[in-house]
């Protein structure tokens, strides 16, 4: 029987708890024979991996340790229910793969995020600013960063996330001063 790696295990758990919210599919569902089609692409290759026994025990071993763990709570004949804990883990992975896709030719607009965030938010604030910087953003000042690529909907899922969407504001232009050393900063 295959192992499962590290990151098959996360995704493997992050998979199902999307599916518990999203799909409202019961633990005794996911462990019927053609529940695989029930599964998003990537659960869908790692357990197409396995045999019809492999699958029921690698499905049960994983909503045992999600039991375990506090990211679901009920039982297997009248259903799983996902917790705050498992929600919170969710949004975590949702978050972590929310990446903008880098077009080929540049088509010379710019994309300002401006914030103005109060205190009582500091944690969403942190989040935004985090995640920002990791998408590749550079700060312009304090509560203004700036990406050279369309954004909008990455921008927009971010801050809804963080629960900050309605103290941000996105910005498309043309026209910025210094532009030539904002090339050099994001490597033209």
């Amino acid at each position: 029987m295959h192992m499962p790696k590290r990151g098959e295990i996360t995704d493997v758990v992050d998979g199902m708890l999307k599916i518990m919210v999203f799909g409202g599919v019961a633990s005794v569902g996911l462990l019927a024979p053609n529940a695989i089609q029930a599964l998003d692409r990537p659960l869908q290759l790692y357990f197409k991996k396995m045999d019809k026994r492999d699958r029921q025990r690698e499905l049960r071993k994983t909503l045992d340790y999600m039991r375990r763990n506090g990211l679901v709570r009920g039982s297997y004949e009248h259903g799983l229910q996902i917790t705050s804990k498992g929600k919170k883990r969710l949004q975590k992975a949702e978050l972590d793969r929310v990446n903008i896709p880098i077009p080929k030719h540049w088509d010379k607009k710019w994309r300002l995020v401006l914030f103005d965030i109060p205190e009582t938010k500091k944690a969403g604030r942190d989040g935004l600013t985090h995640k920002i910087k990791e998408l590749g953003f550079k700060q312009l000042q304090k509560s203004v960063w700036i990406f050279p690529h369309p954004c909008r909907g990455e921008i927009e899922l971010v801050c809804s996330k963080y629960g900050v969407d309605r103290y941000v504001t996105y910005i498309e232009t043309t026209h910025i001063d210094k532009a030539e050393v904002l090339k050099n900063r994001f490597k033209f």
